[in-house]
């Protein structure tokens, strides 16, 4: 009976066993879901938590060497007068409005026909139209039903309820599951009308700040989140406040509804004319993305942004390095719960192994279930502190070192833990025996 055979062929049994119990097929299922995920599903998560790990750190790095390097060799121009930079350069500066009518020639105007002709002045132009549509709403409620053989059992009921709101997209009411919602709505939602964008986007090709001209992605940085009511829309609008409704595209409701299904409602939004600041490079008074100088293992690195209202040097770059701390540690966190969760995975069959117990399996599933997770969490940061070690120890040692000596004294209480523990199956030594 001590033969290795002899207690796989028991545990197969005793698993045998487990498994022909009622609940069988749920935990024998479940069992085969985690062994899966151990062997297949955990070693991809290891390897990408390893590789966000890495390529954010070094991202980190590279940013930092280019937020450093601008500041460095930034220089703060007027609005007018300056001469030609030819470098990276501050400028904050109102938009000049000068040129900014919108025209066929606006990126993406195209978009924008079912308004036309539309007189407007700015930067950009956002629309948002919205239907004025049916929508179903599913509230799920718990009912406990007594069976025919007198057992009792909780099924759960949807309740469907009809309203009608604007959406910004179309709403299929042919799938509606309830029996009333033509009763409830009075009619089947239309068709979205062709030509009408749900949202649309629009700049001008040439804006400027002060006397420099933006390039295309300086532009489509500036923020479109003013309401604001254009000169002049097509007929068929009509504005109410800053908003313009058209029932061109409803339906023929009942008289006693004031809102048909179909009315149309559309919101304008362009951008404020308070003063901007940017930062980039300049050369023949137009602006576009400076590149930092290369680095050890940073090429190709660059540095550039627009922001609303005036900004100094030092607010502008402290303002650069707390965005790219808050963009690392959120990646640090996200790739090591990764990590975590991996390392977890690979060891989570014993818990649900220990489900096929009966009696006490389902609490001691729980309980190596929760060791597990906590033990998971020492492989988990001592692999994250190593690939980010090495990364910083490669790009910058003087902050790399001291994260690696970390990990090493993470690994060698491991080790030492494991060494202090008693091999498996032998006898412990009886301190008051002796040879005579």
């Amino acid at each position: 009976n001590s033969e290795p055979g002899t207690h796989f062929v028991t545990a197969a049994i005793g698993a045998h066993r487990s498994c022909a119990m009622p609940d069988a097929p749920s935990k024998c299922g479940a069992l085969a879901n985690s062994l899966f995920c151990s062997f297949f599903i955990a070693p991809l998560m290891i390897l990408m938590g390893l590789y966000m790990t890495g390529s954010n750190e070094k991202r980190t790095v590279c940013s930092m060497h280019a937020i450093d390097d601008g500041y460095a060799a930034v220089s703060e121009v007027k609005c007018s007068g300056s001469a030609t930079v030819n470098g990276l350069a501050l400028v904050a500066c109102p938009i000049e409005k000068e040129g900014l009518q919108l025209t066929d020639s606006w990126t993406g105007a195209d978009q924008l026909a079912s308004f036309m002709p539309l007189k407007y002045e700015g930067a950009g132009l956002r629309v948002e139209v919205s239907m004025f549509q049916c929508v179903e709403h599913v509230n799920q409620r718990t009912e406990t039903r007594t069976n025919n053989d007198g057992s009792k059992s909780t099924v759960t009921i949807d309740d469907y309820t009809y309203s009608k709101e604007y959406t910004r997209s179309y709403v299929d009411s042919t799938k509606f599951r309830g029996p009333n919602a033509t009763r409830q709505c009075g009619a089947s939602n239309p068709q979205w009308p062709a030509g009408v964008p749900s949202t649309a986007t629009v700049y001008a090709p040439v804006v400027k700040v002060g006397e420099y001209s933006l390039s295309k992605e300086y532009i489509e940085m500036i923020p479109l989140a003013t309401p604001v009511a254009p000169t002049k829309v097509a007929s068929h609008w009509q504005q109410i406040g800053m908003e313009y409704h058209s029932s061109q595209y409803e339906m023929n409701q009942p008289k006693y509804d004031i809102l048909a299904l179909g009315e149309m409602k559309v919101m304008f939004y362009g951008n404020a004319w308070d003063p901007v600041t940017v930062l980039g490079h300049e050369t023949g008074k137009s602006i576009s993305t400076w590149h930092a100088p290369a680095a050890w293992l940073c090429s190709g690195w660059s540095l550039g942004t627009l922001r609303t209202g005036v900004l100094d040097k030092k607010v502008l770059f402290k303002t650069l390095h707390e965005e790219n701390a808050l963009m690392t540690n959120l990646l640090r966190f996200v790739a090591f719960c990764l990590l975590w969760g991996a390392f977890f995975a690979l060891v989570a069959p014993l818990g649900v192994l220990a489900d096929l117990i009966p009696f006490i399996g389902g609490c001691l599933s729980d309980m190596i279930d929760c060791a597990m997770c906590c033990a998971a969490c020492a492989p988990a940061t001592a692999c994250f502190c190593v690939v980010a070690g090495v990364v910083w120890v490669v790009m910058r040692p003087l902050i790399g070192g001291p994260l690696l000596l970390i990990t090493v004294a993470i690994i060698g209480f491991m080790w030492y833990m494991r060494s202090i523990r008693a091999p498996a199956g032998s006898e412990p030594l009886n301190k008051g025996s002796g040879q005579e």
